[in-house]
């Protein structure tokens, strides 16, 4: 193993060994989302405490040819490597919290815990970003450690095609230190909760839901279908969002649920940050979580929709697929605005994302519901958004150019969609 004597000496964070410290070294391993990867063992996790110990670490980790993982909430699958150093961000953290007592949001996620930034390198797509766009195209400057060890400021004026990269693609250039985003009002309440359903009114009720979406025309609507299996059995919710006044989010509310009879109705007027904990319960830590590729959809037809209730038909037993769900999150609206030339997130004209997330406590039921997840996949595949023609060749030459100018030795590929400078 390389000696790290020369990276401590100048590190105001901390390296953390197992040989050294095996519970803490254990206490971030075992932070991670999802379970799965907890069987893998890093050679030594980093924890930096400022711009200059990433710059040290990044350095470091190149001089001695060592695999790098970046992480900071530790959501993603790419959070630990065998082997690998884990540059831990987490005490970089610091998301002002206060924003919404101003009125004043940036559209992130769909529940509280998922992390800001890789999120929004992958684009990120939320309840707001049918009023506001995905969550890249409201950030307005990017700060970044570059292979080289450089710290570099992405925005409109300076390196503006990085900018541009880093708004869907962005974990392939560095590591990513600070972004300051774009703000926008919202109420001091919005109108949000959940709708449940009974399974069996579950088809019908997601393409009325589908239908009104349709119908209003109306960017301030966003909604979450989900089909969520118990221990008792899968349950239909619809996740409902108004943001705009909330006598009006009543009057929608009310003519959605006159035509979908909810069996149970929890939204109520709340603060925007309250409204993104209620989803937190679906996606709890320590599972061992599979979640499918998905399909970013142009159009959520019926068959779409079919293809899904036959999955849920046909489903393994409810004990082995609980706290499993099929997600259907509303796009479009603002989205659709943009064009290749503000961003590279390729799939700017789905009108929802479909697919499935499955959970299990042990490895044989993960077997199972991994290979009931891939069917769904593989059956919803056909009617997925796929970048290809002309114009998406022309995205992908200019973010190769980008890879080969910050990361010509794919150092930074832990992440997806990985750009690799040498494949033809």
């Amino acid at each position: 193993m390389a000696d790290f004597s020369s990276l401590k000496v100048g590190l105001s964070g901390a390296v953390i060994f197992k040989s050294e410290n095996n519970k803490t070294f254990q206490e971030e391993i075992e932070g991670t989302w999802n379970a799965v990867i907890r069987k893998r063992q890093p050679c030594a996790f980093v924890r930096v405490a400022s711009v200059k110990d990433v710059v040290n670490t990044v350095k470091f980790c190149v001089h001695n040819k060592l695999e790098m993982c970046v992480c900071a909430a530790k959501n993603s699958d790419f959070a630990l490597a065998d082997n690998a150093v884990v540059i831990d961000l987490s005490d970089l953290n610091n998301v002002d919290s206060k924003t919404v007592a101003s009125c004043l949001v940036t559209p992130l996620g769909s529940y509280s815990q998922l992390g800001v930034a890789g999120f929004t390198l992958l684009g990120g797509t939320g309840f707001l970003s049918r009023s506001y766009g995905c969550a890249a195209d409201n950030a307005v400057e990017f700060e970044l450690v570059t292979a080289s060890g450089d710290v570099i400021k992405a925005n409109k004026k300076e390196n503006a095609d990085l900018f541009w990269g880093m708004k869907g693609c962005g974990s392939n250039f560095g590591v990513l230190t600070s972004i300051t985003f774009q703000l926008h009002d919202i109420p001091d309440q919005v109108t949000g909760g959940s709708l449940y359903y009974s399974i069996s009114q579950a088809p019908g009720v997601f393409k009325d839901i589908r239908d009104f979406i349709r119908e209003k025309a109306d960017n301030r609507i966003s909604v979450y279908l989900i089909v969520h299996f118990e221990t008792s059995g899968p349950q239909a919710i619809c996740r409902f969002l108004f943001n705009g006044p909330t006598k009006e989010g009543n009057e929608l509310l009310l003519e959605l649920t006159n035509r979908t009879k909810p069996v149970d109705n929890k939204v109520k007027a709340l603060p925007f940050d309250q409204f993104q904990t209620t989803g937190d319960w679906l996606v709890p830590r320590g599972w061992l979580y599979y979640s499918a590729k998905g399909s970013w959809v142009k159009d959520l037809t019926d068959d779409v929709l079919d293809i899904v209730f036959d999955a849920v038909n046909k489903a393994p037993e409810s004990r082995t697929m609980a706290c499993g769900f099929i997600y259907m999150p509303s796009l479009g609206g603002k989205l659709r605005e943009m064009t290749d030339e503000d961003n590279a997130f390729p799939f700017k004209a789905a009108e929802y994302r479909v697919g499935a997330v499955v959970a299990a406590q042990d490895r044989d039921s993960y077997d199972v519901v991994k290979a009931w997840a891939d069917g769904l996949d593989q059956k919803l595949s056909k009617y997925g958004i796929f970048p290809q023609g002309p114009e998406a060749e022309k995205v992908q030459k200019r973010l190769k150019e980008l890879k080969i100018k910050y990361d010509p030795e794919n150092v930074f590929h832990q992440n997806v969609p990985n750009i690799d400078p040498k494949k033809e």
